[in-house]
């Protein structure tokens, strides 16, 4: 509004031709007709006085030191409470269970909380049952670190029949959308990448591992997060055997700070990327080993590997299996870790 005398309250702010910057009014000094006003500069903080008639003061912009008070109440709730969420996660541990729409169960809460969020740098392989729930664990973990300010960017690698399902279930439980990239996406954004405009995609693992114009345009990418399913379909039982899968999984190693491996078969020989099946990380109770260092996925990093405890009864039944196997005249058998030589492990 144009200034006026009664306008001119300390805290005020004065812009106008006559002044060189907009001025915070200390206060204003009637001298006979005129007025004089101190103020500081707010780009340069430099002390103003100018004297200025009735005149030039009309040609001067008044703005209250403090904003009117008549905008939407809910609009400002609503901002308090995103901003209340983006700071739940502190005081929370379990923040992402209040907006998922989940029921865990204890094992995956272990598994999430207990192993995943401990490390700096996720580089984990979780072998489990088929239907224990690995989906809802990768949900979740995508969640904290989200609402963490640590992911933006998740890829996740599934065989092909399972894109659709992780999708949904990403969508209805988690409230997560992703979009599955196949041929037609490449096909239809001819000269775009989708990789680097979609931030969370779902692709599979036989597609883009075999078609070079998918697996080229991936590995211009960069992600935050990858996890991968069923991932002893990535496997190769010797350094010179290296399947295209499991040349996949190496770029993806590179390609992010966070990796999930997920698979319900990890006692299969040669599946794990970096680790020897024989070697991973089983939990009984609440004692662990301590995980074993990477082979060629990993370099320099560790892989850490989770399994869900078994329950007594299966227990004796693995160790009654043992028993009869030992009882077995001994066969020659050679199995290889996906690492490199000095990694390899012979029996028999």
């Amino acid at each position: 509004m144009a200034a006026s005398r009664s306008a001119l309250v300390p805290g005020a702010i004065v812009r106008g031709p006559l002044l060189p910057e907009p001025i915070e009014l200390i206060t204003a000094v009637a001298v006979a007709t005129s007025v004089r006003l101190i103020g500081r500069g707010l780009r340069s903080s430099r002390a103003y006085d100018p004297v200025l008639t009735l005149e030039q003061l009309s040609q001067l912009e008044v703005a209250a030191p403090w904003g009117k008070f008549d905008g939407d109440a809910r609009l400002f709730r609503l901002g308090v409470e995103a901003h209340r969420l983006g700071l739940a996660f502190e005081y929370d541990p379990y923040f992402s269970l209040s907006i998922a729409r989940v029921d865990p169960l204890p094992h995956q809460l272990e598994a999430v909380y207990d192993y995943f969020m401990r490390l700096p740098r996720i580089r984990f392989l979780l072998a489990d049952d088929p239907g224990a729930g690995k989906t809802i664990m990768a949900g979740l973990l995508l969640k904290e670190m989200k609402a963490r300010g640590l992911v933006q960017r998740t890829l996740i690698v599934t065989p092909a029949n399972l894109g659709f399902q992780w999708q949904r279930e990403l969508r209805d439980k988690f409230r997560e959308p992703f979009k599955i990239i196949r041929s037609a996406e490449l096909r239809s954004n001819y000269g775009v990448n989708p990789w680097q405009d979609i931030d969370q995609a779902i692709t599979s693992v036989s597609w883009v591992s075999r078609i070079d114009d998918a697996r080229e345009s991936l590995f211009r990418s960069r992600w935050d997060l990858v996890i991968v399913d069923e991932a002893h379909k990535m496997s190769a039982y010797a350094e010179d055997r290296k399947t295209l899968a499991y040349r996949l999984g190496e770029a993806l190693s590179s390609m992010t700070d966070h990796y999930l491996l997920m698979t319900a078969n990890g006692s299969a020989p040669g599946m794990c990327p970096g680790k020897r099946p024989a070697a991973r990380s089983t939990m009984t109770g609440s004692s662990a080993q301590a995980p074993t260092p990477a082979c060629s996925w990993c370099d320099a990093d560790r892989v850490n590997s989770w399994e869900r405890p078994h329950s007594a009864s299966a227990q004796r039944a693995n160790l009654v299996s043992s028993r009869k196997a030992a009882d077995r005249p001994a066969e020659r058998s050679r199995t290889s870790c996906a690492g490199p030589a000095s990694c390899r492990r012979k029996s028999g």
